[in-house]
């Protein structure tokens, strides 16, 4: 199948007993008319059995799945909650450097150079090191942002369908991440 920069379609999976995931079907989009088409297409027995759906946080998918599994608990995706993460943590580091520029001249050690919050903590160079270090001491909420985005990364990273790893605080990593982003967004 060809698909051009912006053609979406919808994989949907399952979990065998196993706990495997299994491909149920692959859709031509993602709209939220073909999703519930879809979802309607299941059994309504086996409908009422679905506990959780993963989508991507595009908004016609999550209104299909209230529309048709109103009782299914909607998640965003790893990959869409991770990349919305480094956005907000960008975005943070910009506005920052931004209002830096103004109030010191000590941004120049930092500017032009990479500064690393892309990269996992253990991954950086020894000089993205220094000037990740120089930058939090200059912003704050950059320093919990980041820590807030580590923290998120190593949840992902976690094998979170085996009993040894309870979850049950892990949401309150991203809704901290969340608060302390658009808190921040709201005071510049």
């Amino acid at each position: 199948m060809l698909k051009e920069r912006g053609d979406f379609i919808a994989i949907v999976s399952a979990r065998d007993d196993q706990g495997k995931p299994v491909a149920l079907a692959m859709l031509e989009d993602h709209k939220k008319e073909t999703v519930v088409a879809f979802l309607k297409w299941i059994p309504e027995r086996l409908r009422a059995t679905v506990e959780e759906v993963c989508a991507d946080l595009y908004e016609g998918s999550i209104n299909a799945v209230k529309e048709v599994l109103p009782y299914a608990k909607v998640v965003g995706d790893r990959f869409r909650v991770a990349k919305l993460c480094r956005a907000a943590l960008d975005d943070l580091r910009k506005k920052d450097m931004e209002e830096l520029k103004f109030s010191t001249n000590k941004v120049r050690r930092v500017e032009g150079r990479s500064v690393g919050l892309a990269k996992e903590a253990e991954d950086l160079e020894p000089e993205e090191q220094e000037a990740l270090e120089f930058l939090f001491k200059c912003s704050r909420h950059l320093r919990k942002a980041y820590a807030l985005r580590e923290k998120l990364t190593q949840i992902f990273d976690q094998k979170l369908f085996q009993p040894e790893h309870p979850n049950t605080n892990h949401c309150k990593v991203y809704l901290e991440f969340a608060r302390v982003s658009s808190y921040y967004n709201a005071m510049t």
